[in-house]
């Protein structure tokens, strides 16, 4: 019997991108979990070296349920936002938050490596009171 993973496949590294999209991830916690995850999915197109490194994040979101077939195509019409509105909810608790992605490149043999960063900052005031109690 195949054992079940609720983080995804133990032997590949985690990222926000699949776990925003695994249904027992962050996923169940997202309120406009749609947009969110349209913005990453053009995001993805958009910044990915190579097309090959697209199909490999599409491989990796494609298999969980609940994903409507016209979000995988890259689309003009969808411009990616310089921050993106994230909104989570578990119980009484529900925090918004805008999100941020620099990018730091640092040169490497003849190629320019980049990392990316992405940032989870407050978007209202009590989300930010929220942090702070429990920090």
């Amino acid at each position: 019997m195949a054992q079940h993973f609720p983080l995804g496949d133990p032997q590949r590294p985690i990222n926000m991108l699949g776990l925003s999209f695994i249904p027992d991830g962050v996923r169940a916690f997202i309120e406009n979990w749609e947009d969110f995850a349209r913005q990453a999915i053009q995001r993805l197109h958009r910044e990915a070296p190579s097309p090959e490194d697209v199909r490999t994040g599409m491989e990796r979101v494609v298999r969980h349920p609940d994903l409507p077939d016209n979000w995988w195509a890259f689309d003009v019409r969808h411009a990616v936002r310089p921050a993106v509105p994230l909104t989570a909810r578990k119980g009484d608790i529900r925090l918004s938050f805008f999100t941020i992605i620099a990018s730091v490149a640092v040169p490497a043999d003849a190629f320019a490596q980049e990392l990316k960063v992405e940032t989870l900052s407050p978007a209202d005031q009590a989300t930010e009171d929220c942090l702070r109690a429990l920090g």
